[in-house]
């Protein structure tokens, strides 16, 4: 039984986030302590029960990694925090509890944060609530915008930069985005110098000016830039 549950729950899952991944390892630090070998028939449906309960808040965890409530970095501790009950929940199996004390309680999602949704995401995590597709473009007047591509800021660190990587660029200017405060946002080219500090007008709009650098798409010339986010 306990190698069955093993692989239909705890090997690769192809296209998971890392919740799936459990750090500490979903086999050799939960599956082999939730299930003995040997038990009473109440210890291994205790068992049973507290493994669903693991999953399901794996799966949680999972589905706020999908909306952005989360991101790679915080995820590990989210993880581990299933980890954790569920191993405090062996303890009271093996004391002769009926039901695991580990099921999930994380908040449900309010309807506004699942894919699809028209709304900015809201998070305690200002890379995270950033995060996603954006249009970039010129600000040609004040009604007037020049849409240049869709950019992603993703939340891939790179140490070295001191900030994250964007994908979707079309000139080495807008390689890497961080943050300035609350309410700036700057670019970097792919040599790490500043290009642009964009400032919030609203959640889903930043404008700012063009830092010229020696890769300037129109040198000598002023530009500002502009982003936008894609609602899905």
């Amino acid at each position: 039984m306990r190698n069955d549950y093993g692989k239909r729950y705890c090997e690769f899952v192809k296209n998971k986030s890392g919740c799936y991944f459990d750090p500490r390892g979903c086999w050799e630090h939960i599956i082999t302590n939730a299930l003995p070998r040997d038990g009473s028939q109440a210890r291994i449906s205790c068992g049973t029960r507290l493994l669903d309960n693991y999953r399901e808040c794996l799966e949680g965890c999972d589905g706020e990694f999908v909306t952005g409530a989360i991101n790679i970095y915080t995820l590990i501790g989210r993880a581990d925090d299933c980890a954790n009950a569920a191993e405090g929940a062996v303890k009271a199996c093996n004391a002769g509890a009926i039901d695991p004390p580990n099921k999930p309680t994380l908040a449900a999602l309010p309807t506004s944060r699942l894919p699809g949704s028209e709304s900015s995401p809201r998070t305690g995590d200002p890379i995270a609530k950033i995060s996603g597709t954006w249009e970039f473009g010129r600000v040609i007047s004040k009604q007037d915008r020049q849409v240049i591509c869709h950019l992603t800021l993703t939340g891939e660190r790179v140490e070295k930069i001191g900030g994250y990587k964007i994908s979707g660029n079309r000139h080495p200017n807008e390689s890497f985005w961080g943050l300035e405060g609350e309410n700036t946002i700057w670019f970097k080219h792919a040599d790490g110098k500043i290009t642009s500090k964009l400032t919030r007008r609203e959640d889903d709009y930043w404008e700012g000016e063009y830092i010229e650098h020696k890769d300037a798409p129109v040198p000598g010339k002023k530009l500002n830039h502009y982003i936008k986010r894609v609602k899905k």
